[in-house]
């Protein structure tokens, strides 16, 4: 999964301290330069918090328009929220202590609103309005379609983090769930393999452009604009979405019922982004970690309201496994520093580290295996539930490497991923990745789409950058017998096989 507005928290904490007290420098020195009625207290006063807030700019969910770096997104964000705030401060309050609450709050307001603007002038990029007759949903069942974020593969949970995952699976079986053991993901971060499976065809194309209005129509599609959930809600199902708190997975126009999350990736980030973070996770452990639980809970109360009177699609993204690393196998929140990155691993970190992180995604996985298993139960027996994670985890580092410079063990474990399946009379050997919900509406509404070629491409953690092509492994063979990896990889977009 992808989190732009976090990059920065993925700094050293005396970085960002050093950052922050920068800012506050240059801020509150400004402020005092161009205002006089401003003491030098509040000046440094006012320094010191604006650019907690206001550098927040960049970390609100909106695409930096082209050709502008994040640095000076920032810096944009800053100047306009400084030069507003001065303005109010001298034209509408007169005291003085009234008067720095009146420029922070303005200008902390007009950053917000200016970028919200910009926002919505952003081209998007169009994903298609195809609907698909799969006839009336009168006698049909409930579908659950759960992504587990970064859940690991059985194989790689037992070859790369030492824990065997046999009794969670044996568990589903007994639920009538069907698991994959080879089953892999199409795409190597959330925005691209999650909106392959709703679009029933490939998002990206290596070659093809990957820029911000392709991101922002396939943040569109994760939050419900895309051919699956169109064609269920013509068929007469009921559209419930669970947001994760991520930004790409927020509702949509689209849902009948929105349940919202209790985490926020923008207001997260503000946090991480002060000297304040490492005391914060000390106190109370990761937001995101608790919000994450909450997402469980959200899920078994909609399983549990389910209504009789016309079936129900449920989407829910759930951001555990996924790091950050605070959930102990029994869904309490600890707090440990060590455990708060997003991403599981790096080639910075000690092997200590490292075993202790991979020890606490386990625990995580434990947690998530035991809450499935007692929602699973809440749902009626007749449901179609499909249980799956978007890709594997990134305890090698992956996500620091260059596209072309991921071996076989890398993509062998970022692309192997959780397939379960429960739905009567179909064979979902081939059901995953782009050829998901093609299986699975071909056997139970008499579609005949059929299944895809087999591909696995790597795609950046943001946007794709110049010198950090999408690349792509073309694997031979019918999508039921996927075989392995094989390095090296080659840049598809200069190769005459490019397709």
């Amino acid at each position: 999964m992808s989190f732009a507005a976090n990059q920065w928290a993925r700094r050293p904490s005396l970085t960002t301290v050093f950052l922050w007290a920068a800012g506050a420098i240059c801020i509150g020195g400004l402020a005092w330069l161009l205002s006089s009625t401003l003491s030098v207290r509040h000046a440094w006063v006012t320094g010191a918090v604006v650019p907690l807030v206001l550098s927040n700019w960049s970390a609100l969910p909106v695409p930096l328009p082209a050709g502008i770096s994040a640095f000076a997104h920032t810096a944009i964000g800053l100047l306009a929220a400084l030069a507003a705030g001065l303005v109010a401060g001298r034209l509408i309050v007169s005291d003085t202590a009234a008067r720095v609450g009146g420029w922070f709050a303005f200008g902390a307001g007009a950053a917000t609103l200016a970028s919200l603007l910009v926002a919505a002038q952003l081209p998007k990029a169009e994903y298609g309005t195809t609907v698909l007759d799969l006839g009336s949903a009168n006698t049909r069942p409930d579908l659950y379609f759960i992504v587990l974020d970064g859940y690991a593969r059985a194989d790689v949970l037992r070859d790369d983090f030492g824990f065997s995952n046999d009794s969670f699976l044996e568990s589903l079986k007994a639920r009538e769930f069907v698991s994959n053991s080879r089953a892999r993901s199409e795409y190597s971060m959330t925005y691209a393999s999650l909106s392959t499976t709703l679009l029933m065809s490939h998002a990206i194309e290596p070659g093809a452009p990957l820029g911000r209005a392709e991101r922002l129509g396939l943040y569109a599609v994760l939050g419900g604009d895309n051919l699956v959930i169109r064609s269920l809600q013509a068929a007469g199902y009921r559209y419930i979405h669970l947001e994760s708190g991520w930004g790409g997975t927020r509702c949509g126009g689209s849902a009948d019922v929105c349940v919202e999350s209790r985490w926020q990736e923008t207001l997260d980030a503000l946090v991480d982004r002060t000297p304040f973070r490492d005391v914060w996770i000390d106190t109370v452990g990761s937001s995101f970690s608790r919000a994450s639980v909450s997402q469980l809970d959200a899920l078994e109360q909609v399983v549990k309201s389910q209504q009789d009177d016309e079936p129900e699609v449920v989407f829910a993204h759930i951001l555990l496994p996924h790091a950050p690393l605070h959930v102990t196998g029994d869904c309490t929140v600890r707090a440990q520093r060590a455990l708060s990155r997003l991403d599981l691993g790096g080639s910075w970190m000690s092997t200590e580290l490292l075993d202790l992180r991979k020890h606490a995604y386990v625990e995580q996985v434990r947690c998530v295996n035991r809450r499935m298993l007692e929602i699973i139960d809440s749902m009626p027996e007749e449901a179609v539930v499909i249980l799956v994670s978007d890709h594997g985890p990134d305890s090698r580092g992956q996500l620091g490497k260059h596209t072309t410079d991921w071996d076989a063990a890398d993509l062998e474990e970022r692309f192997s991923v959780l397939n379960a399946i429960r739905i009567e009379g179909c064979d979902t050997t081939s059901a995953y990745g782009v050829d998901l919900f093609r299986v699975i509406f071909d056997c139970h509404f008499g579609t005949r789409l059929g299944v895809q070629s087999d591909r696995q491409i790597i795609v950046n953690v943001d946007t794709v950058h110049p010198l950090d092509p999408v690349v792509e492994r073309i694997a031979s063979g019918h999508p039921a017998h996927r075989p392995s990896f094989v390095p090296p990889l080659r840049r598809v977009a200069e190769s005459s096989e490019a397709r």
